[in-house]
């Protein structure tokens, strides 16, 4: 007999007599806090990762689906996602929060995934730290790890993995420990499904962040180019030249040859490294011709990727797209573009450039058509059903620079 709820009234009665009646809804209550349409059937809230493979395996194994959920969710903002209909299972990661352990020696913190992202940045700040490869706070861990392969060194650029250690559950109950040895002694590495995968393979209940500390100085500076060649020459010279800035973006009104492009960039670290790294791009800017920017509208632009009309750019572009931004017939179409790794800084304008980012993108296309097509048959192993996120895997994975 079925609760309503989509789960049998003897899976239910198991499910929250384990959690208790405070961390199992279902009906109006499941329905109101949940906030998301079409609306679950029943909620529950884990507090440890064991609890969480006690729903998980229920879900499984009663072939219902199952989606996981943090305290700052965005899961009702998404408009690409496809939630299951009326009657699937919310697992909540709201009481499956805090810091459990901090080395500021070591640089790494211990969370649950359910811990907002802003509490762990506060929690680093009050031993002189901050999360590594995190410009802005929002959501939780686990919700910034599902969707999150990678984060770039802060010097040259190189994806690096986003955590130090990972637990998660699998689809299948499972619960994954990683373990600190070097990877040639681990074995396969499937911790890396869950990353950046929208937890299509699983749910993240724990993480080890990585940590750096904090800058003595930090500086944004701006430059306005009429060229946009000569702008995006500029750009790839903040990164080939000099000590790289943390973080830089080139944002530009349109594809039309002559369209102005601005560059923003912000550096920190030491003050003496700071200050001349103020000046290499000031004086550089000023001997291409470039306008000087001052600081706030170099701040706009990397928060909010406005062009230098002050209209919105459309979605950041990384460096294997921007061919294809050049060559939109629409004069008036917008794009930035974030800070290019080494491989990108390596391309250089004129003859063959076009050639070489084609190919760039086209290699770029094989190898992730490649990757979800592995991911595919994973996927079908060990969650056949697709009983776990089966809203995630629908979505665009995450690709890399060229």
């Amino acid at each position: 007999m079925s609760t309503g709820g989509g789960l049998p009234q003897k899976a239910w009665e198991s499910l929250s007599g384990t959690l208790g009646p405070r961390r199992a809804l279902r009906g109006k209550s499941a329905r109101t806090i949940a906030g998301l349409d079409p609306c679950p059937g029943s909620a529950f809230f884990p507090e440890d990762p064991s609890e969480v493979s006690i729903v998980v395996k229920t879900a499984r194994r009663e072939n219902t689906p199952l989606v996981t959920c943090g305290s700052a969710s965005r899961l009702k903002d998404e408009t690409d996602l496809e939630l299951p209909q009326a009657g699937y299972i919310l697992l909540s990661t709201r009481n499956l929060a805090g810091v459990e352990e901090v080395q500021p020696d070591s640089l790494w913190m211990s969370v649950l995934a359910g811990t907002p992202l802003a509490s762990a940045a506060a929690m680093a700040f009050e031993h002189g730290l901050r999360l590594a490869g995190l410009r802005r706070h929002l959501g939780t861990v686990g919700g910034w790890l599902s969707a999150c392969t990678a984060i770039d060194d802060p010097i040259l650029g190189i994806s690096q993995p986003a955590v130090l250690g990972l637990e998660a559950v699998m689809a299948t109950g499972e619960l994954l420990r990683s373990i600190s040895t070097p990877r040639a002694a681990t074995g396969p590495d499937l911790y890396s499904l869950f990353l950046g995968t929208g937890g299509g393979f699983g749910v993240i209940t724990r993480a080890k962040l990585k940590l750096e500390p904090l800058p003595e100085k930090t500086v944004s500076c701006g430059a306005l180019f009429e060229d946009l060649q000569g702008g995006l020459e500029y750009f790839r010279a903040l990164v080939r030249d000099f000590i790289p800035p943390r973080e830089a973006v080139a944002v530009c009104g349109g594809s039309d040859p002559g369209t102005a492009i601005g560059i923003a960039a912000v550096y920190e670290g030491e003050h003496e490294i700071v200050d001349a790294s103020q000046r290499f791009f000031n004086e550089r800017a000023a001997s291409a011709g470039a306008g000087r920017v001052d600081e706030s509208r170099a701040h706009t632009w990397l928060g909010s990727c406005t062009t230098p009309d002050e209209s919105k750019a459309d979605i950041p572009l990384s460096w294997s797209e921007l061919r294809d931004a050049l060559t939109v017939p629409d004069a008036e179409t917008a794009f930035s573009l974030r800070r290019p790794g080494l491989a990108g800084c390596r391309l250089r304008p004129g003859k063959g450039l076009e050639e070489k980012l084609s190919a760039a993108r086209e290699q770029e296309q094989a190898s992730l058509t490649s990757a979800r097509e592995v991911m595919q048959r994973i996927r079908e192993q060990l969650d056949p059903d697709g009983t776990c996120n089966p809203h995630a895997w629908p979505l665009k994975w995450p690709g890399g620079e060229c």
